[in-house]
């Protein structure tokens, strides 16, 4: 059993991502009325002046205009002048503070600022000596093609620049400043038993309850103990993420930042930068220009693009086996032992997990070439079996050809290495190559392998996935990119009209979905989160832009890649939904290659504007280049001769089918995604903006020091302080005794299901407004419906929102106070997620108006009704019969306009057809068209999108209406003729659909057999093969050559070759200028969007910010002002 459980004593606020209160309990106080005169702008400027320039005691007159104090003019002034690094979120910390009883100001008037700094350094200097920062040097050998005796005889380079923390030293302060009960220090596994009749399924999410965790534990458990030591032995998991960052909008400068996770603590909490889970590590240095003119010095020649790539992975894994020390070494045998959070020491043993990175730094950190003939760096499948993915063939191929750090692969590159140093081979040579080309390795020494080859790590494993930079910016950007070529190959119209419906696609959720820009199809400035909406969206956009039989296949490929980035970045598993994503990659490369094979052949596809401006720029810099070097020759390609293809032999498309061991073995894949460090970019970007820009590094790791210090220094103040302070939710039902100015919603307890104010600023008195709109169809019979509804409530809490009609005597023991309804602007509802956490939809009837509800026990055509929000409600309501309450009882209620689902869609599967459920708006004359719903029957927000493709209608709904809502794109009387309901909109809302959430209420969707689908006029059209028929190809054989004692003597096969694979410079792809942090153009990505695209860097942050607590990625939460 755990000696230690962190969720021992949880509560659900640790598992909302409802928004935190942000202000106390109660109306926020009403300021002062003004009483300053108004001056003119000069004048209240000097008298600002004046009185910053005034010493103590001195008479201060009013101050200006519009200001009710000086301290609120003093602090508007510090907040919107001076320096930019400042925001809202770091001026209400200034005030916060300036008003609490820690602040004097007798002290701050001898406060002498950079002493006290220079104390703080000097402190943190001392108690933290052996886990601060640390200058380094890092020496590489250059092969410079002559003989040597042995590689140690080899010239070296010395490349400065390098900080660091020694590694052991970095993971003990990590686990003693941990936060408190944040840390696993046993591991387990979690079942769910959704039915009693069923075995329990296996549930998969957190590192600290995966296979690779329990069996590091079994290992360690099973290991002789330390001599004299009886202490718990835990296990560690480290989680690495590295990457470049561009550090300004201008110039050269950059940071290679190294961070660590810690694997024990939960992911929804080291996804948040304001946790501080995220440990600094190292900042790698760059093979720096001046190695060029040494290269030149050495052998008279300037170096080659390959050997400038062989320095670069030098470079890497000398940085490695300095991180990787001799401390490092006897603490992954001995462990560390620390003293924990609960007061007991226990010896930790580091083992590390997952390494997380961009491609190009994946090959690296594998000692493979770039794009090789076996580009992956997990196994060594051949580049031209790629496109095979998702059958049985290419399933058993990664598993027989998984790469491992064997004795054969290190014998290989140490004979090879010889070759080069001792017997001056070119790193390109044919002999070289003929060893190392089949499995597309190179010539440099892995560090991890060296170190860690003791204890058998394999260091391709900790390799995992990428989500973001492989899917999103990856195989479904590629794919978007050439469906854009298409429809501008079948009608130049038909971008437009894309654009124009994307405009028309409402948002969802606080993020999740945001209004769409002006023109997607120009590819601006489009991140991860970006293409991940595209995604999410592209169905009701793109049908009908494309003749038959070709749109139906685009749809059922865009439906397929929706189903299967919802599951592949689902933040919790099961068996159930894992088999879902095996069917689900399984039938994702059967439509690529059936769009492949069927749909681009028949259009002449052609460079978008944006890919040929990209291609123009290149053009000109390389013409540029050859002028520099004395080289006049120049080539420009016609862009109307340029053809693009739709390319399925990369890498990207490849890794998706690694995500179901991946997850099986580390958990799922938002624990080791790449966006917590692209969000932790934005930490190091604020210090370098506080830096003087000169000797940068330097400078960020002392301000990286103070953070770190001053944060594990404050932490258990801040967290009494919290408890002290801690704000009580305001209740649903409870009264404001004073009117506020205008309705306000406070902070929403995450146990309620749902809140409405409680203000009664907008009455609607029944008895003239009812006649006023006596000839509405929307207000026909409301008065009955509304009091039937009422009274079926009282007499039955389990009323649903189907009435029961009352007659007029039982209706007329129904009292409204005052005849007057209370109309509300917002309606928040809460949620259980799929992933048993707790979440918010805020709801209102002029953006986000449709909710969705469960269908009645007696209804198997659809699990849920939909509804479109009129008005939010509650009334005074009284039940005049004997022993009832003379007290009035607040009632709330929902005025909704309802859909019904399109017939062809009854009892069916989305997920079989490939198609969205449509729902349409009942006519206006349909007795159901309007009713009332009880707010508690909500389940969640829907996310309705119009149905393009089948238009708009007229005659549903009266133009004046007040059941009418407005809404983009449609003319006063019109309504579009189908919605569809969007189930992709978030994970969540897939996992209803699903039926498969361990956090839902067991919604099964409706049964549907073959024959049903078959006739079903919701049908797509189908040239394919069956789903299950697999893509069997021939077999390539791996083909690994031995390794002779004595290397061959001809001089043909010492010399440099062309590289058969291409393989192209690392430092071209790893270059910072080319920053994942940064929202990317789309210019130089996409123009090589044909292919596998490798280069493409760019910031992506979606959906899972938001579900993280995160907050919006566009808005910078945190500021600080240059000191």
């Amino acid at each position: 059993m755990p000696t230690f459980n962190p969720e021992e004593t949880i509560v659900l606020e640790n598992l909302s991502d409802v928004p935190a209160a942000s202000t106390p309990n109660g109306p926020p106080p009403t300021p002062p009325p003004l009483t300053t005169e108004v001056r003119a702008l000069d004048e209240a400027r000097a008298s600002i002046s004046a009185a910053l320039e005034a010493g103590p005691g001195a008479e201060l007159g009013p101050p200006p205009a519009p200001f009710s104090s000086w301290t609120s003019a003093v602090i508007q002034l510090w907040s919107w002048t001076g320096s930019i690094q400042k925001s809202k979120a770091e001026i209400k910390r200034l005030v916060a503070f300036l008003a609490s009883p820690l602040f004097s100001k007798e002290e701050v008037q001898v406060l002498d600022f950079d002493s006290e700094t220079d104390k703080l350094d000097q402190h943190f200097a001392s108690s933290s000596s052996r886990d601060g920062w640390k200058p380094a040097s890092v020496s590489i050998p250059v092969p410079d093609g002559k003989l040597h005796a042995s590689e140690s005889d080899a010239p070296t380079y010395t490349i400065p620049g390098l900080w660091y923390r020694p590694l052991t030293q970095a993971i003990k302060a990590g686990i003693e400043s941990a936060a408190e009960r944040t840390f696993h220090y046993t591991p387990f596994k979690q079942y769910w038993q959704h039915d009693p009749h069923q075995p329990p399924e296996r549930v998969h999410d957190e590192i600290y309850s995966s296979d690779a965790m329990a069996q590091a534990h079994t290992e360690l458990q099973n290991q002789p103990p330390i001599e004299g030591c009886k202490l718990e032995r835990v296990v560690v998991a480290l989680m690495f993420w590295s990457d470049s960052t561009h550090l300004a909008s201008f110039g050269d400068a950059f940071l290679w930042p190294l961070y660590l996770f810690f694997g024990n603590q939960s992911k929804t909490l080291r996804v948040k930068p304001t946790s501080n889970m995220c440990h600094h590590v190292a900042y790698f240095p760059k093979l720096p220009a001046a190695f060029n003119k040494f290269y030149e010095n050495l052998t008279g020649k300037a170096p080659s693009a390959e050997m400038l790539t062989h320095c670069r992975r030098e470079l890497m894994h000398s940085i490695w086996r300095l991180l990787l020390d001799d401390e490092f070494h006897d603490a992954y045998e001995a462990g560390i032992v620390c003293m924990c959070e609960d007061g007991i020491q226990r010896r930790f043993f580091p083992r590390l997990f997952t390494y997380s990175a961009d491609y190009p730094e994946k090959v690296l950190l594998a000692s493979l070439r770039s794009l090789g003939a076996r580009p992956c760096p997990r196994c060594m499948l051949p580049k031209e079996q790629i496109p095979e993915l998702g059958t049985v063939n290419d399933m058993k191929r990664r598993e027989t050809l998984a790469r491992v750090d064997d004795p054969p692969r290190r014998t290989r590159i140490a004979t090879v290495r010889r070759w080069i140093y001792e017997r001056a081979y070119g790193i390109k040579s044919k002999a070289v190559e003929n060893y190392l080309q089949p499995q597309s390795e190179t010539p440099t020494s892995n560090a991890f392998s060296d170190r860690l080859s003791k204890f058998s790590f394999n260091p391709f494993r900790m390799l995992v996935p990428d989500f973001m930079h492989e899917f999103e910016l990856g195989v479904f950007k590629a794919f978007f990119i050439h469906l854009l070529r298409i429809l501008q190959a079948h009608s130049p119209s038909s971008l437009i009209q894309l654009d124009t419906r994307f405009r028309l696609v409402p948002s969802f959720g606080r993020w999740t979905i945001r209004k769409f820009p002006e023109s997607v199809s120009a590819l601006k400035k489009l991140a991860a989160w970006n293409y991940e909406s595209v995604l999410i969206c592209a169905i009701p956009v793109v049908d009908g832009l494309l003749p038959e039989p070709y749109n139906s296949e685009v749809l059922d490929s865009l439906f397929t890649l929706a189903e299967w980035h919802a599951l592949g970045k689902s933040r919790m598993h099961t068996d159930t939904s894992i088999a879902y994503l095996k069917t689900a990659t399984k039938e994702l490369g059967r439509v690529l290659r059936r769009f492949r094979d069927h749909v681009c052949p028949h259009f002449k596809t052609k460079e978008l504007p944006i890919e040929e401006h990209a291609r123009e720029r290149r053009q000109t810099a390389a013409a540029k280049a050859r002028k520099g070097k004395g080289r006049s020759k120049t080539t420009t390609t016609n862009a109307s001769t340029v053809k693009k293809e739709y390319n399925m032999f990369t890498y990207k498309l490849h890794a998706l089918g690694d995500y179901i061991a991946n997850i099986l073995w580390f958990g799922t894949s938002d624990s080791y995604s790449t966006q917590p460090g692209e969000l932790e970019h934005r930490r190091v970007k604020r210090f370098y903006a506080r830096t003087s820009k000169n000797r940068a590094i330097k400078q960020i790791t002392v301000l990286e020091r103070r953070e770190r210090g001053l944060t594990d220094m404050f932490a258990p103040h801040r967290r009494a302080a919290l408890a002290m302070s801690k704000m009580k939710p305001t209740p649903n039902r409870q009264r404001r005794g004073k009117p506020l100015n205008r309705e306000t919603l406070p902070y929403t307890d995450p146990e309620q299901h749902h809140h409405i104010a409680n203000a009664k600023h907008n009455p609607i008195s029944l008895g003239s407004w009812l006649p006023e709109h006596r000839d509405d169809p929307a207000t026909t019979n409301f008065l009955t419906k509304l009091l039937d509804h009422l009274l079926g409530r009282i007499l039955s809490p389990e009323y649903t929102e189907h009435p029961t009609e009352f007659g007029p005597i039982e209706r007329s023991k129904v009292v409204i106070r005052n005849d007057r309804i209370y109309e509300h602007k917002v309606f928040r509802v809460n949620y259980t997620t799929y992933d048993v956490r707790r979440a918010q939809d805020s709801l209102n009837s002029r953006y986000h108006s449709d909710i969705m509800s469960l269908a009645p026990e007696n209804d198997s055509s659809h699990p849920f009704l939909y509804s479109q929000i009129i008005g939010v409600y509650h009334a005074d309501v009284l039940h005049n019969v004997p022993e009832a309450s003379t007290t009035p009882q607040r009632m709330e209620f929902l005025w909704v306009r309802r859909y019904r689902l399109e017939r062809v869609w009854r009892r069916s599967d989305c997920f079989k057809k490939k198609r969205l459920y449509r729902v349409e708006f009942l006519p206006a004359d349909d007795p159901n068209a309007f009713g009332f719903i009880d707010p508690d029957e909500v389940i969640r927000a829907a996310h309705l999108i119009p149905s393009f493709a089948t238009g708009t209608v007229t005659g549903l709904l009266d133009a004046d209406s007040v059941g009418r809502l407005e809404r983009p794109g449609l003319k006063e009387d019109e309504d579009w003729r189908f919605y569809l309901i969007n189930c992709f909109a978030d994970r969540d809302m897939f996992m209803r659909y699903r039926a498969c959430g361990v956090g839902h209420y067991r919604v099964d969707v409706p049964a549907e057999t073959e024959d049903d689908l078959a006739a079903s006029t919701v049908q797509t059209t189908s040239i394919a093969p069956p789903v299950g028929e697999d893509l069997v190809g021939p077999e390539v054989p791996l083909i690994i050559s031995e390794v002779p004692n004595e290397p061959p003597e001809q001089a043909d096969l010492r010399e440099d070759t062309e590289d058969p694979d291409n393989d192209t410079d690392e430092s071209e792809e790893l270059d910072p200028n080319s920053d994942d942090e940064q929202a990317a153009s789309g210019v130089e990505g996409v123009a090589d969007s044909g292919g596998d695209g490798e280069v493409d860097r760019t910031e992506g942050f979606g959906e899972d910010l938001d579900e993280a607590g995160i907050g919006p990625p566009i808005e910078m939460q945190e500021g600080y002002a240059p000191l």
